[in-house]
C-alpha cells in the first residue's frame, strides 16, 4: 500500500515541475537554445517565423511527463537547415 501511495504522488507531482518556454520574443533567440533547456514534461513553443539553424538533440520525456514542441500557431514556424543565417 505504501508503495503505490507513493508511486501516484511521484505520478500527480510530476506535471507541477513542468516549465513553459518560447523561441521569439521574450523567450529563446534559436530553436535550438530552447530544446537544449527541456526537462520531462516541458513544454517549448515556437513563435512564427523563419529560422535557419540545424537542431540536433536527444529529448528525454517520459509517458507521464512528456516533452511537446509546438508552433503556437499551425503552418507559422519555418525551420530551416539549408540555408545559413546571415549577420
Amino acid at each position: 500500500m505504501k508503495t503505490i501511495l507513493i508511486l501516484l504522488n511521484a505520478l500527480l507531482l510530476a506535471p507541477l515541475h513542468a516549465a513553459e518556454f518560447t523561441v521569439g520574443p521574450g523567450g529563446f533567440k534559436t530553436i535550438g537554445e530552447g530544446v537544449a533547456a527541456l526537462n520531462a514534461g516541458d513544454t517549448l513553443t515556437i513563435m512564427p517565423g523563419e529560422y535557419h539553424e540545424h537542431v540536433a538533440a536527444t529529448l528525454a520525456g517520459t509517458a507521464e511527463a512528456p516533452i511537446t514542441i509546438r508552433s503556437w500557431r499551425a503552418g507559422s514556424v519555418v525551420m530551416r537547415g539549408d540555408v545559413d543565417l546571415s549577420g
